[in-house]
């Protein structure tokens, strides 16, 4: 199983450090540990233009940027039980440059932190989880978050499950209309999983060992008792 860990740094995606490190021991999973730049030092792109002296300024704070980006990814790295693959990748289309990524590499998870702001529902995340969730390139893990008393099923995109500290969602393709399961986890971060169906969930066994209990038989829409 491959994980993909997405970083830029923020409180949000420290925050899912525990929650990427979990799945990675539980599934026994290889991770890939990337952030995106907008710095290009291979070929010049917005650091590198000419050989003025603020062209040569710019290229050495890019240079630097590049540098500390990759120690603060080498000491995430450390925390993990296996060595994770480590990459910056250069781009202005943040999504973009991770679904190319997830693709080449055969990703089977990828990890988000939850912001709580953006066009997506509050408690699922920002405009970027909505297009790596759109992107339906591999299961979308977003953690910790705080969830409101009712799911708005609404905000679950077309065609995507979510997992949250109460149950199961999964949106209907036509409609939003949706059918849950219940999971039950004691402690720890509340996470949210999104993926087309749920066959697609499969390919994250290691997921459900994360949880204390998982009933997939049960089709209830009222909150799961603490």
């Amino acid at each position: 199983m491959r994980i993909l860990f997405c970083f830029d740094g923020s409180e949000s995606a420290l925050a899912a450090l525990p929650v990427a490190r979990q799945l990675a021991a539980t599934a026994e999973a290889k991770v890939h540990i990337v952030r995106v730049t907008k710095h290009d030092l291979t070929t010049g792109g917005v650091a590198w233009s000419g050989s003025s002296a603020v062209d040569i300024a710019k290229h050495q704070r890019a240079e630097e940027e590049d540098a500390r980006y990759r120690a603060e990814l080498q000491m995430l790295a450390g925390s993990f039980p296996a060595t994770p693959v480590i990459a910056i990748l250069n781009g202005d289309r943040v999504a973009s440059e991770l679904v190319r990524y997830a693709r080449a590499n055969e990703i089977d998870l990828m990890v988000v932190g939850c912001r709580q702001r953006g066009a997506f529902h509050p408690g699922l995340g920002g405009e970027l989880t909505r297009q790596l969730a759109e992107s339906h390139v591999a299961p979308l893990v977003l953690g910790p978050m705080v969830w409101a008393a009712h799911l708005d099923l609404a905000s679950v995109p077309r065609g995507c499950a979510v997992f949250s500290r109460d149950g199961f969602y999964l949106g209907d393709v036509a409609s939003h209309d949706a059918t849950r399961m219940l999971i039950r986890r004691e402690g720890g971060s509340e996470i949210a999983v999104l993926a087309r169906d749920a066959s697609e969930l499969s390919v994250a066994s290691g997921l459900h060992l994360a949880f204390d209990r998982v009933d997939l038989e049960g089709h209830v829409l009222t909150p799961a008792q603490p």
